[in-house]
């Protein structure tokens, strides 16, 4: 199962052809799922798999080596990654978990607002993973319809309609009586029909709705503008969190997720959480740092840490 394919020279057709079978059976991976991430044709890679395949079963083996080679490659980075701590509630996250519990109980609707990187999206992954009837929707710049927004939420919800003019009928009848919690994610590039149409769906079914996203959602509906366009939107918004930035108790409970107990390392992070980016920044630099320790077969210090932080910043080595 371990031998290395050979992509140049003479190509062991049988050995790789065997290695493709004990992969797909010990992974429970279906042709399908091969032809997406090789790029060989399903119907190829069965007919090669039980030698029956009528072409050059040279060029497609030499294909599938190469299949191989990368998988077993990106297993290996897989598995000396260091793990990402599980869901760690810092204070900013805890008012954000607080704020989908009253908006969920409530059936009311809030906004979630805060900079880039300070935990909202983990926060509302950790709700919608522990708690029933909770749906989760990224809203991405390009939904710009509200025909766009119905799909996706089909897809979330795993609702079924083929008849494009039942959708919305469709969902709201699913909806009712679940108690549930819609949290609309990215919700800045929501525009004013998708508002109103989830503002809809949260007074129809009877669902909680949460908006959250950066300060952009706040001015869209708190300015001037804003009031008069959205006026049915705002007079029924119940709660709302805004994190400017991260607290410095957010990076200390972060770096004890990540048994960071030198005092020098603990003042890097917290530099580093200051910067755009915030506790994201501080994931990706200890990630990294771990892969850079494990490396040089060392154990995780300061050095690694801050040569991690200049390579994801882009900063010059002696900076």
């Amino acid at each position: 199962m371990n031998e290395q394919v050979k992509e140049t020279g003479e190509v062991d057709v049988g050995s790789i052809r065997r290695q493709l079978n004990e992969i797909k059976a010990a992974e429970g991976l279906s042709w399908p799922d091969i032809e997406r991430t090789s790029g060989v044709k399903r119907g190829t890679l069965s007919t090669f798999a039980t030698d029956k395949y009528a072409g050059d079963n040279e060029r497609v083996a030499r294909e599938v080596g190469r299949w191989i080679n990368s998988r077993r490659a990106s297993a290996t980075v897989t598995a000396t990654l260091p793990d990402v701590p599980s869901f760690r509630p810092t204070p900013s996250a805890n008012e954000v978990l607080a704020l989908l519990r009253y908006a969920h109980v409530a059936q009311d609707l809030c906004i979630a607002v805060g900079v880039p990187g300070v935990g909202k999206t983990s926060a509302i992954d950790q709700y919608v993973a522990t708690t029933p009837n909770v749906w989760k929707l990224t809203v991405s710049p390009s939904v710009k319809s509200v025909y766009g927004l119905l799909v996706k939420m089909c897809e979330v919800m795993r609702v079924s309609e083929k008849n494009a003019a039942l959708l919305s009928q469709r969902l709201e009848s699913y909806l009712q009586d679940k108690e549930g919690l819609l949290v609309v994610d990215e919700a800045q590039h929501a525009t004013m029909e998708i508002l109103e149409e989830l503002r809809s769906f949260s007074d129809s079914a009877g669902v909680g709705l949460v908006l959250s996203g950066n300060h952009e959602i706040l001015r869209k509906l708190s300015g001037s503008s804003g009031r008069g366009r959205y006026a049915q939107l705002v007079s029924r918004i119940g709660g709302r969190v805004v994190i400017n930035k991260l607290r410095k108790a957010d990076i200390e409970a972060i770096a004890d997720a990540w048994n960071v107990t030198d005092p020098q390392e603990r003042g890097f992070l917290h530099r580093i959480g200051g910067r755009p980016g915030a506790l994201r920044n501080i994931t990706k630099t200890m990630r990294l740092a771990g892969l850079l320790a494990q490396g040089a077969e060392e154990p995780r210090a300061i050095g690694h840490i801050q040569q991690a932080w200049r390579q994801l910043a882009g900063l010059d080595e002696t900076s």
